[in-house]
């Protein structure tokens, strides 16, 4: 294969990747606007919880550690991108510092096995949660449906930026889009518009 097919075929591959995480994105926000709403807290945390789930998986593939367990997964993206300085949206809400990224992936146990939405002393409240301090005593953390989803909308911006990065021209980026895209062209689910 000549080096100016190979770029053809990176460049495809790198435009497949870009345009399915895009969807992913897209159709996860509508959800999330609809089950808003309808004040669906605990489900709304559910998605918020799984597109995490989903952002840390293809991050994983990225740097060729897919064989790890969901919990490390979840928790290496948690930590790089949503509790973090970088992430813009935290200084918004700087009690998510009060939260480790653990705290956050118990809470995810909570509702993804249980349906509750409270884990020691986080709970998910509806409305800004920024109100709700001025009630509660240091003792409870209080995070809302939509700080949340910022801080995963702003985290998975940042992931982004590095994935879709074109001017990265190293081989594990090249190798890491590659098997992103192998996943995506063997597993990923495809929209069909009948």
């Amino acid at each position: 294969m000549t080096n100016h097919q190979s770029k053809i075929d990176f460049k495809k591959k790198f435009e497949t990747v870009k345009s399915f995480i895009s969807s992913l994105i897209q159709e996860s926000t509508l959800v999330w606007n609809k089950l808003n709403d309808e004040k669906c807290i605990r489900t709304l945390a559910i998605l918020s919880f799984a597109k995490i789930e989903v952002f840390s998986c293809y991050w994983s593939l990225y740097n060729g550690n897919s064989e790890k367990k969901n919990k490390e997964k979840m928790i290496t993206w948690i930590n790089k991108f949503l509790l973090l300085n970088k992430n813009k949206v935290l200084s918004d809400f700087p009690h998510y510092k009060k939260i480790s990224s653990d705290d956050l992936y118990q809470l995810r146990c909570n509702l993804m096995h249980f349906f509750s939405c409270t884990y020691k002393t986080i709970g998910i409240s509806n409305g800004d949660e920024r109100t709700l301090e001025k009630c509660f005593t240091d003792s409870g953390v209080f995070i809302s449906n939509m700080s949340f989803n910022l801080l995963i909308y702003e985290g998975a911006k940042i992931m982004l930026e590095i994935l879709l990065d074109e001017t990265n021209k190293t081989e594990n980026h090249k190798k890491g889009i590659e098997r992103i895209y192998e996943k995506i062209k063997n597993e990923g689910g495809l929209q069909l518009n009948i």
